[in-house]
């Protein structure tokens, strides 16, 4: 007899199975049966070993011959963190971490060889029996400090402490990188202080954006290893130089405007600490208060594009201070376009500071006149009003600044008015620049001022409501002299002997009028009664007015005459960490999801605490993230980034990153 033909596997079946080789180039031929079965059925889908290895070869997925190495798969079952490999994808892809990596370890480098003065050597004798550091080794080493010397100021700790023996010396670029990484991440995974939240079940969340879980204990002396280096002199030009180039394509678009390729935007803002130590203080606005205080100098670029973030104690006047911060910005914006229009805030806007802004060579700026500043500007030459907006009008006129105490050539501005139509409270706004008409036609003045909310404003927002912006890092500082405590303190002597003489006058007056009172004729009486009154009334003034300012005295008498200030090396340090992971959480939804506009903190609800299970083999690293069924738009948003990050082939370390989403099924599976 001859044997009926066998059934021809589909075409389907075959280009299934070569698609499951190659997804998972160790699949086995009993796993891919079971998965063509529970896709095609038993009937055509169970297909021989032996048709499968034939199917495999002509398909070009076959292993080759020979003893292959181990190609086990790790697989790490997370129940949140999925939103975090889309993090660690725009890593791959930018290449920001190894490249703060590698500019760190280079600087500690520097930093180790050319340290001059070598900590004091341990002498014989410098620990007991049992190992411990004697009491009297420690007194040496640490010198005579009033407080513990663990809260002394980095630069102190500096000069203690021999630089060689730090760890980061021994690191690799991409272990430092993923250090920072995991600092930048933490605020996203927990709401506690510093790196503490991350003992609790979130902190594994960490693996899913490539690197390691860290301990918190890990990332503080990683931080404190960093402040010992100072490596915030380094972080902040690599931050910058790389995320200019980075978004370049989002400012040189053919939508944007030609003034975004060139803008940078400069502003302040203070976030609370608190502390029983008499500290420098600023008045906070969020919370409305004067209380101790860290400033947070920022300029962003672009669209949006935090550069560079100075942090200081304290209250800063940009007023005085924004000059030689621009200065200083020059060599971290280095060549090119972009700063060549700084914008600042109205309330920076003096006479003096925009007369120097306007001595830039080169340079423009933009900002808006209010309070004594507008009125003490001249307007003149009024041009014919343009539309702007739905409801706005515009209108060029010339802003003339004159000091009669100041011989020269008056100031003399461009301004632009914007006024409401139709306002039943109309109100201008006038916008003032130095840039010719021909560089910045009228309506991009306002415009470009007025991006200020969401290129700056909003980001400061953002990195507040989930980026852990508004919580320091650092502990240490040292008390410095009060200067203007004697100032104060003069002024309020003053002000007591002032007073002072002020009752003596106020009661002779009263006095005199009393005399008055008694020797005036009957019809004058009235008026005397009432100069009586009217003298013991300013009496009893001048007498609180004395108790006022002898409070004072008192008050200031009893004042500390040294006052802490905080050190922010450290907060530096974790503040370029944490803007960091903000842009490559923009870069993750401008360029994965579609440019998606969305916070961070709606981020983190929706995506951040997806289930993920991480499958890494020696080719490849597989992301199965699991869906949300409560929202199918955000799933639908999910499917379209996962095939965007596969049709950019994203690598890591020689590995592919392949991006996939797992159902409800899916994320039931098990390790294996």
């Amino acid at each position: 007899r001859v044997p009926p033909p066998p059934d021809r596997i589909s075409a389907i079946v075959e280009a299934s199975a070569c698609a499951l080789r190659r997804l998972k180039p160790t699949l086995t031929c009993a796993e891919a049966r079971v998965l063509l079965v529970a896709q095609f059925g038993e009937e055509e889908g169970g297909v021989s070993d032996a048709s499968l290895k034939r199917i495999w070869k002509e398909g070009g997925v076959a292993q080759p011959r020979g003893r292959q190495p181990s190609a086990k798969e790790v697989v790490t079952h997370l129940t949140g963190g999925g939103g975090l490999a889309f993090l660690a994808a725009a890593a791959a892809e930018t290449g920001a971490i190894e490249t703060l990596g590698s500019a760190v370890l280079a600087h500690a480098q520097h930093v180790a060889s050319e340290q001059s003065v070598a900590p004091p050597p341990m002498e014989a004798g410098g620990r007991d029996e049992w190992g411990r550091f004697t009491g009297d080794y420690n007194r040496i080493v640490r010198g005579e400090y009033v407080r513990d010397p663990r809260l002394a100021s980095d630069i102190v700790k500096r000069a203690r402490r021999d630089l060689t023996t730090l760890s980061v010396l021994e690191s690799t670029p991409a272990v430092i990188g993923g250090k920072l990484l995991a600092m930048g991440l933490t605020p996203l995974l927990t709401e506690r202080r510093g790196f503490d939240g991350l003992e609790g079940p979130g902190g594994a969340w960490l693996a899913a954006a490539g690197g390691t879980a860290y301990k918190g204990a890990t990332l503080d002396k990683f931080l404190g290893e960093l402040a010992l280096v100072n490596a915030g002199e380094v972080l902040w030009p690599t931050h910058a130089e790389q995320w200019a180039r980075v978004t370049a394509p989002w400012r040189e678009h053919e939508d944007a405007p030609a003034w975004l390729r060139n803008i940078v935007y400069v502003d302040a803002t203070q976030d609370p600490y608190w502390t029983h130590a008499y500290a420098v203080s600023g008045k906070v606005s969020r919370v409305n208060k004067v209380m101790p205080c860290l400033t947070r100098v920022a300029m962003m670029g672009g669209p949006g594009v935090p550069l560079a973030v100075e942090t200081h104690a304290g209250a800063v006047s940009l007023k005085k201070e924004l000059l030689p911060f621009l200065a200083r910005m020059e060599s971290v914006l280095g060549q090119g376009e972009l700063g060549r229009l700084t914008v600042i805030d109205a309330e920076m806007a003096t006479r003096a500071l925009l007369a120097a802004l306007a001595g830039r060579p080169d340079r423009w700026f933009i900002s808006v006149l209010k309070g004594g500043t507008a009125k003490a500007a001249t307007l003149g030459d009024h041009g014919a009003w343009l539309r702007y907006r739905e409801s706005d009008l515009l209108r060029e006129l010339a802003v003339t600044f004159s000091d009669p105490s100041t011989p020269g050539e008056p100031l003399s501005l461009r301004g632009v008015e914007m006024v409401r139509e139709g306002s039943r409270n109309p109100t201008s706004t006038l916008f003032v620049t130095n840039a010719a008409v021909e560089e910045l036609p009228t309506e991009q003045v306002p415009t470009a001022y007025l991006s200020r909310w969401p290129h700056q404003e909003r980001r400061f927002r953002d990195a507040r409501n989930g980026l852990g912006l508004d919580r320091s890092h650092g502990y240490g500082g040292s008390n410095v002299t009060h200067v203007a405590l004697s100032t104060a303190q003069e002024k309020a002597a003053a002000r007591v002997v002032r007073a002072e003489a002020s009752v003596v006058a106020k009661a002779t007056a009263e006095t005199e009028a009393a005399k008055l009172l008694a020797t005036v004729q009957k019809e004058q009486r009235s008026a005397a009664r009432a100069g009586v009154s009217r003298a013991q009334r300013e009496r009893r003034k001048a007498d609180r007015n004395l108790a006022s300012a002898e409070k004072e005295q008192q008050r200031l008498s009893t004042t500390p005459r040294e006052i802490y200030v905080r050190d922010t090396t450290r907060d530096s340090i974790a503040t370029c960490s944490k803007l960091t992971v903000l842009m490559l959480l923009e870069h993750a939804l401008k360029e994965y999801f579609g440019n998606l506009h969305m916070e961070a903190r709606t981020f983190i609800e929706r995506f951040v605490h997806l289930p993920v299970t991480i499958r890494e083999s020696k080719t490849q690293v597989i992301y199965e993230i699991s869906d949300n069924p409560r929202s199918p738009e955000d799933t639908a948003r999910l499917h379209a980034a996962c095939a965007e990050v596969r049709r950019r082939k994203l690598r890591v370390g020689g590995r592919r990153l392949w991006f996939e989403v797992a159902g409800a099924a899916g994320s039931t599976r098990r390790i294996d």
